[in-house]
C-alpha cells in the first residue's frame, strides 16, 4: 500500500492497517492462534498469494508474529492486540447497518459473532456462575459470566445453563442488546430457549449490562 504520506497518526495507521482484508486478519487472530490454512478458510474470498503478502507486512510491522513451531500458525502481537479495542469500537459503530439482516450472498460465521460479543459483552453483573450456550446450524459459542469476569469459548461440548439457538441475524440482534431474550422470536420464530426460570433470569441481567 502507497503511504498517505501524512503526519497524522490516523494516516500512519492506515499505512499499516489499511489495506483490504488486513483489519479481517486482525479480527480472526484477536478470537485466536490460527494456521495458514484456517485463516484461508475463514477469509472467504481472499487469494492465497495475497494473503501471504498481508501475514508478511503485518509481521513486519510487528502487529503479527508466527508461532514457534505452531506449523504455520500466526498469533497477535502485544502491540497488535492493541488494536482490538478499536475495532470493537467499530463493531459497535457498524451494527445500525446490520439491523435488517444479512443479504443473500452474505458469509455467517460463529467466529464472527464471538467477536461481535467481545466487543458488546464486556462485564457481568454479580451472582453465579452462569454459562450460555448460543448456537446457529450446529455451530456453538459458550459465554460463561462468573464474578463479573466472561469467558468465551467456541465449539467445546461443555454444559449450558441457558441455551439459545437461532438464526445468525436474531443472535447478533441479542448479543447487540436490539433485542431481549423474550424477544428473539420476533427475528426468527423458529428459534428456541431453554434453561431454569433461575439461570434465564441471570442471563437476562447479563445481556442487559450496559455496553
Amino acid at each position: 500500500m502507497k503511504s498517505y504520506a501524512q503526519y497524522c497518526g490516523l494516516a500512519r495507521g492506515l499505512d499499516l492497517v489499511g489495506d483490504r482484508w488486513t483489519l479481517l486478519i486482525i479480527r480472526e487472530l484477536a478470537i485466536g492462534d490460527r494456521r495458514y490454512s484456517q485463516l484461508q478458510h475463514d477469509l472467504r474470498g481472499i487469494p492465497t498469494n495475497l494473503l501471504a503478502h498481508r501475514l508478511r507486512a503485518l509481521t513486519s510491522a510487528e502487529l503479527v508474529e508466527p508461532i514457534a513451531g505452531g506449523a504455520g500458525g500466526y498469533s497477535l502481537t502485544a502491540h497488535g492486540r492493541e488494536l482490538v479495542p478499536t475495532l470493537h469500537a467499530f463493531v459497535r459503530w457498524a451494527t445500525p447497518t446490520m439491523l435488517d439482516g444479512p443479504s443473500d450472498d452474505d458469509h455467517q460465521d460463529i467466529r464472527w459473532l464471538a467477536f461481535a460479543t467481545s466487543a458488546y459483552v464486556r462485564s457481568a453483573p454479580g451472582g453465579p456462575s452462569v454459562t450460555l450456550l448460543l448456537t446457529c446450524g450446529g455451530e456453538r459459542l459458550h459465554l460463561t459470566s462468573d464474578a463479573g469476569a466472561i469467558a468465551m469459548n467456541l465449539d467445546d461440548d461443555l454444559p449450558a445453563d441457558v441455551t439459545v439457538d437461532a438464526s445468525m441475524w436474531a443472535l447478533m440482534g441479542l448479543i447487540s442488546g436490539v433485542l431481549a431474550l423474550d424477544q428473539i422470536r420476533l427475528v426468527d420464530d423458529a428459534a428456541t430457549v431453554g434453561g431454569t426460570a433461575e439461570a434465564i433470569g441471570w442471563v437476562r441481567q447479563l445481556l442487559a449490562t450496559p455496553r
